[in-house]
């Protein structure tokens, strides 16, 4: 009886434990203002709630799942966010930019000659750009959190076949992959693979970390006139804003690295994020005997300080350290152990500051 008193006492506390939180903003795509009073629903439940005059929303005791969360206003298009993990201990930050919605008109008939027609270009590329959420990245069956092989799967994107499918080697419109362009938050950066090889931008892996991302966008033609020495293809990542509420963080063990992420506020106008990864390949292949030891590290950061309601100022940074060597295996002839102790290792390093 007294066990069962404890248990009634305890299931409250439980069942709320096993329920996350989702926040965020809704702003004009345009504008960027704050828009007051857009409804944020989770589709399939009655859960929801609408943005304050700062354009921030918090939607509470969401059970832990996947959901698709939706946003509507008033004059402009519906947005949707689908594959959002709620988990217990973290934050689900959502922030969404909204269109205004165009307006129908009366039906106009058109008559134009079909000869001139034919000879003006679409202005309309529809096809040569494409974009991609943090929660499709996460999402994306095989891609390992590694944004360099989700892209692998989008229209007019291949891989050099002579890396095959262990490099991150991207042909976009029949472009060699040292002529794709990168820019995080505006900002070029050279590459974002490890153990990149000279003349090619591609790697064995990514440098930069899913969890700092708000969306990409990949332009295979049509470039924005800011971006002057594209040949190929333009990788626009965008990264979020820390959690402005609490500290948290989430950490990410897989076959080959380990990772961890942290991010919270430094006061009322300030956030960061934090993450480094460190990978311990050299240690699973010398256990499996294999002459290779690849390592590497890699760091990101953002401090976000807002200024005022329409002002902030962001410092970013980006950096990698890659230290590729041999060892000699346990059963080895005298010509092959004089062939790996004879061959020069490398350590390469990149930061980016901004």
């Amino acid at each position: 009886m007294r066990f069962i008193l404890v248990f009634a006492l305890l299931l409250p506390t439980l069942a709320f434990a096993q329920s996350g939180i989702i926040t965020g903003t809704a702003r004009d795509r345009n504008t960027q203002e704050p828009l007051i009073g857009v409804s944020v629903q989770v589709v399939g439940s009655q859960l929801g709630t609408v943005t304050n005059e700062k354009g921030a929303f918090r939607i509470e005791s969401i059970p832990v799942g996947s959901y698709t969360v939706q946003s509507s206003y008033i004059g402009y298009q519906p947005q949707s966010r689908f594959n959002v993990n709620v988990t217990v201990g973290n934050v689900q930050i959502l922030n969404f930019e909204m269109a205004p919605a165009a307006s129908q008109l009366q039906q106009v008939e058109v008559v134009a000659n079909r000869r001139q027609s034919a000879a003006v270009a679409d202005l309309v590329t529809p096809l040569s750009v494409q974009s991609l959420t943090t929660e499709e990245i996460r999402s994306n069956p095989g891609g390992n959190f590694d944004i360099s092989k989700v892209v692998q799967v989008l229209p007019g994107v291949a891989t050099n076949g002579t890396g095959g499918g262990s490099r991150n080697d991207l042909i976009i419109r029949g472009g060699a992959p040292n002529e794709n362009v990168y820019y995080i938050d505006g900002i070029e950066i050279p590459l974002i693979n490890h153990f990149t090889t000279q003349g090619s931008a591609g790697g064995a892996t990514g440098i930069l970390n899913v969890s700092f991302i708000e969306d990409l966008k990949l332009s295979s033609s049509a470039f924005d006139a800011r971006y002057d020495n594209a040949l190929a293809s333009v990788f626009e990542f965008r990264q979020r804003y820390g959690n402005p509420e609490r500290f948290s963080g989430n950490v990410r063990l897989s076959g080959s690295e380990f990772a961890t992420t942290l991010e919270g506020p430094v006061g009322a106008k300030t956030t960061y994020l934090l993450s480094a990864r460190r990978s311990y390949l050299q240690f699973l292949f010398k256990l499996l005997d294999l002459p290779i030891r690849p390592n590497y590290w890699d760091f990101q950061y953002k401090v976000d300080h807002k200024l005022n309601d329409k002002t902030s100022i962001s410092f970013i940074g980006v950096g990698a350290i890659d230290d590729f060597s041999f060892g000699v295996p346990r059963e080895s002839t005298p010509e092959n152990e004089y062939i790996l102790r004879s061959t020069p290792t490398s350590t390469n390093g990149i930061i980016q500051r901004a």
